[in-house]
């Protein structure tokens, strides 16, 4: 998608990666071809789902990462986004407010 008119829109948003099945070299391929296309220059905040996988340096390659680009905005992992065993729903296109270190998001759905 990147390079591409798919291309997403990062600037001012939360970004949600998560992956299953994959190396930690490749993981971490994809996150620097991400980098380098400028995904996270005016991304407010990243959070790391799940990354299942057997590698044993799949979370060490994330850390790497994360240390090395990631450091200047916030970061957060959590579990249960992805293809796991437990996979809660996560709206996309709400908005979302980060302080003291969490973040809220608003339900797009209305009570009736």
């Amino acid at each position: 998608m990147i390079g591409t008119t798919l291309h997403p829109n990062t600037n001012e948003k939360i970004v949600v990666l998560e992956d299953v099945g994959e190396q930690g070299y490749r993981v971490h391929r994809c996150l620097m071809h991400m980098q380098n296309a400028g995904l996270f220059a005016n991304t407010k905040a990243v959070i790391f789902g799940d990354f299942t996988g057997s590698d044993k340096h799949l979370q060490s390659s994330i850390e790497h990462f994360i240390e090395q680009y990631l450091s200047s905005i916030p970061v957060f992992k959590t579990t249960g986004i992805g293809h796991g065993a437990t996979s809660r729903p996560l709206p996309f296109g709400v908005a979302g407010v980060i302080q003291n270190n969490q973040i809220s998001i608003t339900s797009p759905f209305k009570v009736v």
